[in-house]
């Protein structure tokens, strides 16, 4: 028997105030950076394989911190995703490292 404290289960558990796509890149260890002007504007990168290129890149490392210390292979594995859009820059780097993106994802 449920009691007035505990709280009624919910059909979608959903934070309020996040996207589909910012959950999807939580789950995923998707981060992003626009830059206005870039060539595309949008960069993704799935950080856990950044994060396995060595070189310095550690467990803990940023987005900057891998781009600075090994972006030409980020660039050359495509990890790295770039895109006109954030959703493409993300679809990009989802291809290299086999993660499937449904059309409901982003």
């Amino acid at each position: 028997m449920r009691t007035e404290s505990q709280p009624v289960g919910l059909l979608f558990d959903v934070p309020a105030g996040k996207t589909r796509r910012e959950l999807f890149k939580e789950r995923h260890q998707i981060e992003t950076h626009y830059c206005k002007g870039g060539e595309p504007d949008w960069l993704a990168v799935h950080m856990p394989s950044a994060r396995k290129c060595g070189y310095g890149v550690t467990e803990t490392s940023s987005l900057f911190d891998c781009v600075a210390k090994v972006g030409r292979l980020l660039d050359e594995s495509g990890i790295a995703g770039y895109g006109e859009t954030e959703a493409d820059a993300i679809v990009e780097s989802c291809k290299a490292v086999g993660i499937t993106v449904l059309p409901g994802d982003l």
